[in-house]
């Protein structure tokens, strides 16, 4: 992928709005567009402001792309991808800002500490404008592996997730099984008539509760829940001295 030369000129308009160097921006859009992928797009391109070899940080909307300069003339690429991020931040100095993001757990790249990655030197400017674009991604991903691992945590005790859910509300109804709804003056009465037949399933599909001589095993279910964000920490507290007051 390219850039036309009017397409290129267009483009430093757009991603020089906070102050950034139009003749740095206009160099890293005629090398960066060569690495994307197919329907990946630059959404915003931050620089550092130093005397020389001033790194800049491309973000698109897949991944976040470090470029850093080196002294002979050539350039360390670094690039992390959004769903891998979390915890996007800024520490702002007396002329400039720090811009860090930490990496998560299902990068892989994690052991012990956690591992930041992110760049200094830039324009408060830049930063406050950067943090806010990754902010959205990092809000986005955040629900979106909330999503996942509840899910993974509803198929692992037995339960019904939400693509179930879906998929049993999309499926069509065979005429030579039991019909679930039988009447319905209109799309609202059947809409809650499914539901109803769904919670009737759900209760006698989903395995019986852990029994009360057995609390380790409802207690690490219950810190599943927790740490995935699928309860809150007052709820989580309640349920723990319930069964711990079982023993």
């Amino acid at each position: 992928m390219s850039y036309e030369p009017s397409m290129i000129d267009e483009q430093v308009r757009n991603f020089t709005r906070e102050g950034q160097d139009p003749q740095a921006v206009r160099l890293l859009l005629h090398k960066i567009p060569q690495m994307l992928l197919s329907k990946e797009e630059i959404k915003g391109i931050f620089l550092q402001e130093r005397l020389v070899l001033n790194a800049g940080i491309i973000l698109t909307n897949e991944r976040m792309i470090f470029h850093r300069p080196t002294v002979v003339g050539g350039a360390y690429i670094e690039e992390f991808w959004w769903k891998f991020l979390v915890d996007a931040r800024i520490e702002e100095g007396v002329l400039t800002s720090v811009f860090m993001m930490n990496l998560r757990p299902e990068s892989g790249m994690v052991k012990d500490a956690p591992i930041t990655v992110g760049l200094d030197w830039i324009p408060k400017r830049q930063a406050r404008r950067l943090y806010s674009m990754a902010k959205e991604f990092d809000n986005w991903w955040n629900d979106e592996w909330r999503r996942r691992h509840l899910e993974e945590n509803t198929a692992a005790t037995g339960g019904f997730g939400l693509s179930t859910l879906a998929k049993m509300k999309a499926a069509p109804i065979s005429p030579s099984a039991p019909t679930l709804v039988t009447q319905a003056n209109n799309p609202q009465e059947a809409e809650q008539a499914l539901m109803g037949a769904f919670a009737n399933v759900t209760q006698a599909a989903s395995p019986q509760p852990a029994p009360s001589g057995d609390p380790v095993e409802r207690l690490k279910q219950l810190k599943n829940l927790l740490d995935c964000n699928a309860i809150s920490r007052d709820e989580y507290n309640k349920k723990k001295a319930e069964i711990l007051s079982q023993i």
